[in-house]
């Protein structure tokens, strides 16, 4: 991870970085997260993209590189993804990552777990199952949409892999959980929630 714009604390940049050189030495493929105080006058999507191609991201032949950016001072966020990638880390994929992970949690000023989330969903759509990496947000947004029927009991949303509707679980808990559940999904394909 590149901090330049200097919002990931040291531990989480630890974190992060063992997290996808681990992708890396699995899949061969690499995925980088960076963050830049300034866009130096371009839109996000340009930015991004120039960036992967100076910093050539992937292994060369095989164009399976991604980028993870994010510009705090202009509030935006971008993901990019290099060919070699595209056919799991489609367009439609990455918006959703953007949407649904990152945007919401940034937004709530939860860096590091924008982040996690953010890179933990770019690796599922990656080596998860293919179908699964495609539609998953879209059925856990119409799960949470439909009203349940489950005797008219009222249920959370499912907003992630812990859902603390009784707000028993300070951030540093909650962090900790979703990062030994996302830990185990990597290892296992198996996906909890707590």
């Amino acid at each position: 991870a590149v901090d330049d714009a200097g919002i990931i604390d040291g531990k989480a940049r630890d974190n992060v970085g063992r997290k996808l050189a681990e992708f890396e030495s699995r899949t061969g493929a690499e995925i980088v997260v960076a963050t830049v105080p300034s866009l130096q006058g371009t839109d996000i999507e340009t930015y991004a993209v120039a960036l992967a191609n100076n910093w050539r991201l992937g292994q060369d032949g095989k164009n399976n590189g991604a980028i993870l950016l994010i510009a705090p001072n202009a509030g935006k966020v971008a993901i990019q993804a290099s060919e070699g990638l595209r056919d799991r880390l489609t367009d439609e994929v990455m918006l959703r990552i953007i949407r649904e992970t990152l945007v919401p949690r940034l937004a709530a000023d939860d860096i590091v777990g924008g982040v996690s989330g953010g890179i933990d969903d770019m690796i599922w759509a990656l080596t998860g199952p293919a179908q699964r990496a495609v539609h998953a947000s879209a059925t856990r947004m119409a799960q949470a949409a439909q009203p349940s029927s489950s005797g008219g009991l009222n249920f959370p949303a499912l907003t992630g892999r812990v859902v603390d509707e009784a707000g028993i679980l300070d951030s540093a808990m909650r962090a900790a959980l979703t990062q030994a559940l996302s830990d185990l999904e990597v290892k296992s394909t198996d996906q909890l929630v707590v």
